[in-house]
This record gives C-alpha cells, sequence and structure tokens, in this order.
C-alpha cells in the first residue's frame, strides 16, 4: 500500500521488491492517490487508516507516546481489529507508546510466539470454541448461587457480545440486547470487578486475556 501515486515506490530502495509483489500471482501494489501524487507525510496517516482496515491484527512493535504508530494502533482498535504491541523497557522512549496501549488494555502484549500465533487461532491446539466455553463456564460458576438463572443469562449474552465486538461501548451493548442503559451498566460492572472484561474511560469493553 502506497503513500503516493502508482508511479513511485517509497522509499525507492524497495522498489525491486515492489516489482516482485507486483508480478507474483493473488498479490498487487495498491494506492489511494493519483498517478503523479508525492510521499508527502499527511499521507501515511491516510494509507494506514486502510491498512489497519483491511488487516486482520495489528501489531506495534516501537512507538514513542506521540506518532503515526500510535495513530494506526488506535485506528485498528476502533474499527474492531486484534491489536497487539511488545513490551519494552519503561526507560526506553521508543516503546511508550507501545506500553501505554499495554496499560489501557487497548493491546495484547506480545509475550511470546506461540501465545501470539494462538491469539490469532495459527498456533497448534488454538481452538477458540474451548476458549469460548470455558470462558462462560467460569462466569457461570462465579455467579452461581447468588445470581438467577435470568441474570446470568445476560450476563452470558453481554460477555459473548463483548467478546465478538472488541471495543463496543456499554451504550451499544444497550441497544444490542434491548435492555436499559443502567442495568448493562451495572452488569458489566459486576463483570469487570470479577476480571472478565475491562473498561476503558470511553466505556468501551474488551475481554481480558486468560
Amino acid at each position: 500500500m502506497l503513500p503516493c501515486g502508482i508511479d513511485a515506490v517509497y522509499p525507492q530502495r524497495h522498489d525491486r521488491d515492489a516489482t516482485r509483489i507486483a508480478s507474483s500471482p493473488r498479490c498487487a501494489i495498491i494506492t489511494d492517490y493519483p498517478t503523479g501524487t508525492a510521499p508527502l507525510p499527511i499521507n501515511f496517516i491516510r494509507r494506514n487508516r486502510i491498512i489497519a482496515g483491511m488487516s486482520r491484527a495489528t501489531v506495534l512493535i516501537e512507538s514513542k507516546v506521540k506518532g503515526g504508530g500510535m495513530i494506526t494502533a488506535r485506528m485498528a482498535f476502533s474499527y474492531d481489529r486484534d491489536l497487539f504491541a511488545l513490551p519494552g523497557r519503561a526507560d526506553d522512549i521508543r516503546s511508550q507508546g507501545c506500553n501505554l496501549l499495554i496499560r489501557e488494555k487497548v493491546a495484547e502484549p506480545v509475550i511470546s510466539e506461540l501465545s501470539f500465533t494462538e491469539s490469532l487461532g495459527l498456533g497448534k491446539g488454538a481452538d477458540h470454541t474451548d476458549s469460548r466455553e470455558n470462558e462462560l463456564a467460569a462466569m457461570t460458576a462465579r455467579f452461581s448461587g447468588h445470581l438467577d438463572k435470568d441474570t446470568i443469562g445476560l450476563l452470558a449474552g453481554i460477555l459473548l457480545s463483548i467478546r465478538e465486538n472488541r471495543g463496543i461501548s456499554i451504550e451499544e451493548l444497550a441497544v444490542q440486547h434491548d435492555i436499559p442503559y443502567r442495568k448493562v451498566h451495572e452488569l458489566t460492572t459486576m463483570l469487570e470487578a470479577d476480571g472478565f472484561i475491562s473498561v476503558d474511560l470511553m466505556q468501551r469493553c474488551s475481554v481480558l486475556v486468560k
């Protein structure tokens, strides 16, 4: 994906790689800009919005707190795409952006190749169906005995919606399940208190990685 016209490759040293990609089956060099467009700085951010939307997952390797990488990462999160960040030293300015996203529970930390591939469903034995069922079983066991079946059913529905729509807001959950906002807020508070989900300052919900 180019930040300039199709008649140019940026950086120029990648020209040979671009030619190889363009000539490979089922591959292409694409751009959002007309021929003759220069690779201006603003074009990279505009380009990255498309990359974040097209990609199943975005991985932030290094970034300061402010920068193009952070903008792209937050775009990916807003599109409900999987977002990962490589944690780094607290005193490394190039890792502060990654560490911030992990602290905010916006991005999952990349701690090993195995855990990363399994999170994407690529590792051996990665079974999202089993993971979902185990999660629901744990939630049911936690709340059964002091909550009625209807409330547990609502909790299960809310948890599944959050799992399938990471970043969904409490207000959106209320509309989706046709439940009053106050009730959904109560349910998400319970799930958050017991470590099943996280809710950020914008009231967007995400399932916590076990």
